[in-house]
């Protein structure tokens, strides 16, 4: 009869590492070591002990992650494979955020009557108003249809309805709002071009047409505004696709402003980088939380969870590198100032990026 490690291989099925003859698991990958084939109940136990790793990590991971600066303490007292990895959490905490972010913007953008449909729908309003009225103008000249005369008016009463006003024109320069002169001349001048234009024309086309005389940067800027009025959402979608890179690029330099406020501590430079993506991991998670529930909460309660933000941030430097209170107040003052620096920084630059190459 054939014996469990007879049926074994001597090298390794998955990374061809040497094995004894006694050797049940593989020393260089922790495969199990077999011939190959695996019975049903090993497939299910395989199953069940990846789901419940993962799900036992995510938890541990986001329970340290509650208490301030807990995780990264952890996280270098050496217990990596405890706790999922921090750009791991970093970059799926964002994705979900953001994805909510782009959720909210389109609700809150249907039916707005300064995006593409709204534009698409006065166009068209327009031309049935105008086609409509024509017809009125010339059943009255005839005199000889009362009853058709009157079905006309009434259509033109039900058209226009509460508030009705026909516009055949827009301007591009009422999203940017700038004045002419402003910027040195580099702003876009104020432009009203036709709907019909709008719509149906080139970005291009409709520049040459309508400032010809132009220069090159202020036609680029033109094209690139009516690309974004007839985008509607997706340029804000496109925008905030963009601030999770941004908020990335922008760790390294705020991980560096604490390596200077903390020059005399023992930290390396790794770990106030770590530090910095647990705590924007704990915003992203907290954030997410008030969109979804916030709306419960009465508006002091609303406002107290969102001020909760700097009271962690400012536990957190405490717990992590150990400072007296009045220290870690002076320096969170700092590290505040310094992020709303660098986060205004390169918030712009990601706008400007975004708008240019929309």
């Amino acid at each position: 009869m054939e014996t469990k490690n007879e049926a074994n291989s001597k090298h390794c099925l998955n990374c061809d590492h040497p094995l004894g003859t006694e050797d049940n698991y593989c020393s260089n990958c922790s495969q199990k070591n077999t011939d190959g084939r695996i019975s049903v109940w090993d497939l299910l136990k395989e199953f069940f002990s990846d789901v419940l790793n993962i799900d036992s990590k995510a938890f541990r991971t986001a329970g340290a992650l509650i208490v301030p600066g807990k995780l990264t303490t952890e996280f270098f007292k050496g217990k990596h494979k405890s706790y999922s990895s921090p750009l791991r959490t970093f970059f799926i905490s964002g994705i979900i955020l953001f994805a909510l972010t782009n959720f909210f913007i389109d609700q809150a953008m249907e039916g707005d009557q300064d995006s593409l449909q709204g534009i698409q729908k006065n166009y068209y309003e327009g031309k049935i108003y105008k086609e409509l009225d024509t017809l009125s103008q010339e059943f009255k000249k005839l005199e000889s249809n009362v009853v058709a005369d009157r079905t006309l008016d009434s259509l033109l009463t039900r058209l226009k309805g509460p508030g009705y006003e026909y516009r055949d024109t827009m301007r591009i320069d009422d999203i940017i709002f700038m004045d002419e002169d402003s910027i040195e001349g580099i702003s876009i001048p104020k432009l009203a071009i036709s709907y019909e234009d709008f719509l149906f024309k080139s970005p291009s086309d409709i520049v040459e047409k309508y400032m010809p005389e132009k220069g090159f940067i202020v036609k680029v800027l033109a094209k690139q505004t009516i690309k974004v009025q007839r985008s509607g959402a997706q340029m804000l979608h496109y925008l905030i696709g963009n601030i999770p890179l941004a908020l990335l690029l922008m760790m390294p330099f705020l991980a560096l402003i604490l390596k200077i406020l903390y020059v005399r501590r023992s930290q390396y430079y790794i770990e106030h980088l770590v530090f910095t993506f647990h705590f924007h991991t704990f915003v992203f998670v907290w954030v997410i939380m008030l969109a979804l529930i916030g709306k419960y909460f009465p508006p002091l309660l609303l406002g107290l969870s969102i001020f909760y933000i700097f009271v962690y941030f400012y536990l957190a430097l405490k717990k992590y590198y150990g400072q007296s209170w009045f220290k870690t107040f002076i320096k969170f003052w700092i590290i505040i100032f310094s992020y709303v620096t660098l986060a205004g920084i390169f918030m712009v630059l990601a706008a400007l990026i975004s708008f240019v190459l929309f």
